[in-house]
């Protein structure tokens, strides 16, 4: 790295600049280890050692963006821009190295950069660009660099369009994960190719965290309906499932006016209320029975059992007592048909 010295002028720099690559560099190269530890001169990793040499124009320029240094990215990669796009076998690509040292300014540089490219009459394709981008994204978001990803999921816009599936599922896996709302709202708002079950997936994430700020989110952005069903589940019963620790998510679905029986049409899917009792969560059954849940909806032969298993639960079974004498039943399929007031209009006619 002796070529690198220009970009950084005191030790402190130096220090923290050879930090980041060490660690970009076992991030990136699979043979890392191996080529730490062991003696690689010989054998299989010698092509390898020739790759990830520092002195190779691909490793540089993402060394050089790791170190935040624009006038070393226009002088190594001025000549051929695709060396901004490459994945460098050292340290990964320039755009990811940068948002992985924090560096804002070429990170953004970098995006505006593939902006322009895009409005450019090019033959090539840009799925380098676009694969660099999404990662950049999803380091940025990782490490808390909120204002970073927030340029870069403008600038991705600016230069792809609507967001694709893959792009959407794992930037809402990082923005829920680290529990970052803001990242989470803002990706909830722009255009996506994303289907819904990617935003069911995000909603369960933050089930499982007990966070009402992340929840919230998917329906006050529209991209989830409290009452609304998909191929993949509904709210309540995704909330029910997986309250074991908390009920913070089957409460924040019914303050938002979540049914506690479920929706009007569930599919083949279970009502809240049984799913409560089959995975055991007493506070959260009781949660559903308050507003009303209705005991008669289930099987009768659900319910008998897990009458006798909270029996030693009496917040529980008192609200399961309360619900069997209080709830109305559901009317059997008898009598006769088509006797509603239309079509006996329509006899007399």
């Amino acid at each position: 790295m002796q070529r690198a010295g220009p970009w950084v002028h005191d030790d402190k720099a130096k220090a923290a600049l050879r930090k980041v690559l060490c660690e970009l560099y076992v991030k990136t190269d699979r043979y890392a280890y191996a080529c730490i530890v062991q003696d690689v001169r010989s054998g299989r990793y010698q092509h390898h050692l020739q790759d990830i040499q520092a002195t190779k124009a691909i490793n540089l320029v993402a060394a050089a963006a790791a170190a935040g240094s624009l006038d070393w990215l226009r002088g190594l990669a001025n000549h051929d821009h695709r060396l901004l796009w490459l994945h460098s076998p050292t340290f990964g690509y320039p755009i990811v190295a940068a948002a992985y040292a924090g560096q804002f300014k070429v990170a953004k540089a970098l995006a505006e950069q593939a902006v322009t490219s895009q409005g450019l009459s090019i033959t090539t394709s840009a799925t380098a660009e676009h694969i660099s981008f999404r990662k950049a994204i999803c380091t940025s978001i990782e490490l808390g660099h909120e204002e970073m990803a927030t340029v870069l999921i403008q600038k991705y816009g600016e230069a792809f369009g609507p967001a694709s599936e893959t792009c959407m599922q794992e930037w809402l896996q990082c923005s829920v994960s680290t529990r970052n709302t803001a990242i989470t709202r803002l990706l909830s708002q722009i255009p996506t190719h994303a289907g819904i079950d990617i935003f069911y997936t995000a909603f369960e994430g933050s089930c499982r965290l007990g966070d009402p700020d992340l929840i919230r989110i998917f329906f006050e952005e529209g991209r989830l309906e409290i009452n609304g069903i998909s191929s993949h589940s509904y709210p309540l019963i995704i909330a029910s499932e997986v309250s074991h620790a908390s009920t913070v998510p089957v409460e924040v679905l019914l303050s938002l006016g979540a049914y506690s029986d479920g929706p009007t049409y569930r599919g083949c899917f279970k009502r809240p209320l049984e799913a409560a009792l089959r995975f055991r969560h007493g506070r959260v059954a009781s949660l559903l029975l308050k507003p009303g849940a209705n005991i008669h909806l289930i099987s009768k032969s659900c319910w008998k059992l897990y009458m006798k298993q909270w029996s030693g639960m009496e917040e529980v079974t008192e609200a399961l007592n309360r619900s069997l004498r209080e709830s109305q039943k559901p009317r059997p399929l008898c009598g006769k048909l088509f006797v509603c007031s239309n079509t006996e209009e329509e006899d007399e006619q």
